[in-house]
């Protein structure tokens, strides 16, 4: 689902840029300008589902709603920041690499976007 979420927003920021009149696609800013709230929001969205999942991974099957009750909202985001530092830095590298083959593989299309918003 993360990954999905991850694709699906990056190339929505893409073609919004992209409607905006610019043209370039493939930059090293213009790749962190849009993984970075890419990695951020889809790390907000799954953060309690990766939560769930380690817990009924560990023996610890209490379910999503005992899981609320117990730690509370914020306590879903518990460790949030950490999984930040480490997704960003993951994330940008991923899409400038993403960009860096698309441009190779795809090369008359590197300015356009494959999704149209």
């Amino acid at each position: 689902a993360n990954l999905g979420l991850n694709f699906g927003m990056y190339e929505t920021l893409q073609a919004r840029h992209l409607a905006g009149g610019k043209t370039q696609r493939t930059s090293f800013v213009v790749t962190l300008m849009h993984a970075v709230p890419t990695a951020v929001a889809s790390s907000v969205a799954v953060y309690p589902l990766d939560l769930l999942r380690r817990q009924y991974q560990m023996g610890e099957h209490r379910g999503a709603w005992a899981l609320v009750r117990s730690l509370g909202l914020r306590g879903c985001y518990r460790g949030l920041h950490f999984e930040i530092l480490k997704v960003v830095p993951a994330i940008s590298l991923n899409f400038w690499c993403y960009e860096m083959m698309r441009q190779v593989v795809l090369p008359a299309t590197a300015g356009t976007s494959a999704i149209m918003v």
